[in-house]
């Protein structure tokens, strides 16, 4: 483990340098904030033992510049001579793990300096783990696109009655299946997307979008499985309500992708609601999708996890269905670049009501 040590006073960092030394660390003591931000620029390290007061820059503001510029966790222990509580408050919310006040006793930096690194180690666990699963969704995502693109062109070739005439039935059937095909593609794509952390916000479709026909177009795939299961699907969408700019398919995406999550979680016989409406602001039009279900709800606690990829919340035995905890990570990617907002609201047995908010096209804008 190696730590950079960060101090004016010599004899201090001297006497922090030879305690880690003696306990097995690698240390690199420097007296400036500009020396620190240098060795951290250059050189990996396990966790910082930052003084506040240094010549050229406070600590706190060291330590804030060394949090932002990280991908990963790296702990910083602030050290000061003055036992300030607002000092203390003020390290802690710009990003400190811990605070010291000098004179320290040895044992204590110690056992502060251990405590962090474990927790350290534990946070490059789960980030490694975090590659790997990437990795191997980017592997799987990749080798799905062939026979994907083998299922669409036979679907396709029926359809053109190149094996003879189809009824009307085999028809409806053939279309849905050459739908849910398109529909996985796309998921396949924005898997991979995610998987490598692109943005595509710069090369999406800026195109006039009808929220009411992406749910629609949506909702067709999921058909069956709702006529099966008794499920059903309300869609109530203000005439006054305009279109949004922006990539038709991937919001078309986004909305099957809640209508996905709803139908999962709602109970045989229950209800899907869908709702869409225009909100004027001060500084334009929105409009706002609300898909609602009569599922077993989601706490509070996890409002905020079920956005993250790959998390999957709640008793899988309440629903006995699964998935990729992709859905959610990939509406919200797809919202945020379109510039607009999606958040969850629910309670434990009540169902959960999915918000998104988009901006409307300008010329809804300006016709309020």
């Amino acid at each position: 483990m190696r730590i950079l040590l960060v101090d004016d006073d010599r004899h201090i960092l001297k006497a922090m340098e030879v305690l880690l030394k003696n306990s097995g660390f690698e240390t690199e003591a420097v007296t400036t904030a500009a020396e620190a931000l240098r060795a951290a620029g250059e050189r990996e390290f396990d966790l910082v033992l930052l003084d506040v007061v240094l010549p050229d820059m406070e600590g706190i503001e060291v330590c804030r510049t060394l949090k932002a510029n990280r991908d990963h966790f790296l702990p910083i222990i602030l050290v000061t001579g003055r036992d300030s509580p607002e000092q203390k408050i003020h390290g802690l919310e710009v990003g400190a793990d811990d605070y010291m006040t000098k004179p320290f006793d040895n044992r204590e930096l110690l056992a502060r300096v251990k405590a962090l690194l474990r927790i350290k180690t534990l946070h490059d666990e789960v980030r490694r783990l975090a590659q790997v699963r990437e990795e191997i969704v980017y592997t799987i995502g990749h080798d799905f696109r062939t026979p994907l693109v083998g299922i669409r062109g036979a679907v396709q070739n029926l359809l053109n009655g190149l094996v003879g005439d189809l009824t009307p039935e085999q028809r409806e059937y053939l279309e849905l299946v050459d739908q849910a095909t398109v529909r996985l593609s796309r998921l396949i794509d924005e898997m991979l997307r995610i998987s490598r952390n692109r943005g595509d916000a710069d090369r999406r479709s800026d195109e006039k979008v009808d929220l009411k026909t992406a749910v629609e177009t949506a909702a067709a795939g999921f058909r069956p499985e709702m006529v099966k299961r008794g499920i059903r699907l309300e869609i109530d969408a203000a005439v006054e309500a305009p279109p949004v700019r922006g990539d038709r398919d991937r919001l078309t995406q986004v909305m099957a992708n809640l209508i996905d999550n709803a139908v999962k979680h709602s109970p045989d016989g229950g209800t899907i609601r869908v709702e869409i409406r225009r909100e004027v602001r001060p500084q334009g039009i929105d409009v706002h999708v609300v898909v609602s279900d009569e599922g077993p709800g989601i706490a509070r606690s996890d409002f905020e996890r079920i956005f993250f990829r790959f998390e999957q919340v709640g008793d899988p035995e309440v629903t006995n269905r699964s998935g990729t905890g992709l859905g959610l990570a990939i509406c919200k990617d797809v919202v945020e670049e379109h510039g607009g907002r999606i958040w969850v609201e629910s309670e434990p047995g009540r169902g959960a009501r999915f918000h998104v908010k988009l901006k409307a096209t300008r010329a809804a804008r300006g016709a309020v």
